[in-house]
């Protein structure tokens, strides 16, 4: 059968900001138990970060997780 995606999606998430570190997107999403949190640039959702992002980054710069997502 066909769902609606207000069926599937949380009505109002939490979201980290375009500036934020994902050190901090880790340790908000290790608090809520969640694999995946948007990014938002004022009140705009302009990206999604998830575990797989914070994983590959300890491999790289701690770069804000709004550049290049």
């Amino acid at each position: 059968g066909k769902a609606r995606v207000r069926e599937w999606m949380t009505a109002e998430p939490l979201s980290v900001p375009a500036d934020a570190t994902l050190d901090e997107a880790a340790l908000l999403m290790s608090e809520l138990g969640v694999h995946h949190l948007p990014i938002v640039s004022g009140e705009r959702p302009i990206g999604m970060v998830g575990l797989r992002d914070v994983t590959r980054s300890a491999l790289l710069d701690r770069a804000p997780i709004g550049l290049g997502f």
